[in-house]
Formats: C-alpha cells, structure tokens, sequence
C-alpha cells in the first residue's frame, strides 16, 4: 500500500486554479523533497496531505483511505500518524518544553503521567536536548527550537514527517546539525518523511528524490542528480536563484487558501 498518493489532483477558486492535475506518489521508507517559488503551491500541497483542503478533482490518499471521503474522526487518526515540523516552531510559549512535547500525547492518550514523563524524555534525548525539559521557549536558541518542535513532532511515533521549510533562519552550523539529527531520527524511527525547502542543495543532502512545484503544477520529478541537471527552463532558474516576478507568482495564492481553510472549518 502505498504511503501517499496523489492522482489528477485539481484545486480550483473562482477563476484561480491553485493546483492542476498533479499526480505523485511515495511509499513506505522514502524521503521526497518538494521545492519551487515562493506562491508556487507548495503549501497547498500540504495541506491536500493532511486533508485540510479538499480537491475539487481527482483524489487525495494517505495511508491508501481517500482523504475526501473520510470522517472527520477518521482524518484526526490519519494525522495521528503525521508528524509536522512547522516552520515557525509553533511552540506554546507559555509551556515549558517538557509541557509542549507532552501535549500531543496527553491530547491523544490517557497515558499516566510516569509514562509521559519516560515518553517525553526519550525524546528529548532523540534530539540532544535531554536536561531542558524545564526551559521555557524564549529561553531556547533558535537551533534548541527547532529541535523542541522536532521532539514534539514525533512524539507519537508518526509512519512519516512533514517538514516545513526546516532550514529557513538557520545559521551554517546549526543547519548541518540539523540535517544530522533529521536523518538519525528518520533511521532510528523507521520514518518516512516530505521536506517543503527552499533550500535545494541542503534538502539534496536528506531526500531520495525531488519534485518541483511551479504554477499548481509538477513540472519536473525525479531523483535529486536528475533535478540538478535538469533541463527545464523554470527549474534551472530556481536552482540558480533567478525567478522572475511574473513567473514567481508572488503569495497571492495566501488569502484564497486562508479562505479555503476556514470554509473547512479550521
């Protein structure tokens, strides 16, 4: 069964077409970068994902159930097994970070506190940050943060990880730390992971293959040598960091998924 899988996928507002007929595919055990411009469609490429929107054609599946058609107590046990980086961190910042990781489970689990506590610490040692579970966020480094939030994102043991954007205001040193830990955590837990980036040549560290967004559309796929080299116009643009405005499209796709989102009740 394959993990996710996206056939003739197409998003459509008004007269604005934010995704056309996307078809992909991933399974068990693999690492796909997603890459592209500003406005491009990447975001609302995750949010298909994880069922917060829903295509107007074609069909969403994760997990092999059709994201459209499940319950809404069905899709809160799909995400149960959905990690999420986010690229803010979004870290409660009144909680202590032992109280952020602990969250997830508690919501979730009516576990006793002794097993979160031994959950929550495993964790924290999965990413070097065994000791801070008493710091608050404002007292961690923007490196520990990033850190924090990838502790929480698999404290429930998720099938895969989603991570958005994980190396934006990331300095040399820490980034590399960073792309260690990722795929020490992706071994150690048997995960499967979507990297959202801007950054092609650290996510070509991390994943086994790339797909870029341009438009609402794939406009290239394949392994990360075969994007590198890719021949197509828009992509070596981005690759060599020339992207014209008309072509980039800007975020105006923002306020319409904004809108989308709330018309699912998010």
């Amino acid at each position: 069964m394959g993990l996710v899988e996206f056939k003739r996928v197409g998003l459509e507002v008004g007269d604005r077409t934010l995704m056309n007929n996307v078809s992909f595919s991933m399974e068990p055990g693999e690492h796909v970068g997603i890459i592209g411009p500003s406005g491009a469609g990447k975001t609302t490429f995750i949010n298909l994902m994880l069922g917060l929107l829903q295509p107007t054609s074609g069909s969403v599946r994760v997990f092999g159930q059709d994201v459209k058609k499940a319950s809404i107590s069905d899709l809160e046990s799909l995400r149960m097994d959905m990690g999420m980086l986010f690229q803010t961190n979004a870290l409660f910042l009144e909680w202590t970070v032992y109280e952020n990781i602990a969250f997830p489970v508690r919501y979730h689990y009516g576990l006793d506190e002794s097993v979160i506590r031994n959950l929550v610490m495993l964790k924290l040692e999965s990413v070097g940050l065994r000791g801070a579970e008493n710091l608050m966020p404002n007292e961690l480094s923007g490196g520990m943060a990033r850190r924090v939030a990838l502790a929480r994102a698999i404290a429930l043991d998720p099938k895969f990880i989603i991570y958005d954007e994980p190396f934006t205001g990331q300095d040399p040193v820490t980034k590399s730390n960073l792309k260690t830990l990722m795929k020490k955590i992706h071994k150690q837990y048997h995960v499967s992971s979507v990297i959202v980036s801007h950054d092609i040549r650290d996510l070509s560290e991390i994943v086994d293959r790339m797909i870029v967004i341009w438009g609402g559309e794939i406009v290239a796929a394949g392994e990360v040598d075969e994007i590198m080299q890719s021949d197509n116009r828009q992509v070596k643009d981005f690759i060599s960091g020339y992207s014209p405005i008309e072509q980039m499209g800007g975020d105006g796709d923002k306020p319409l998924i904004e809108e989308l989102l709330e018309g699912n009740g998010v």
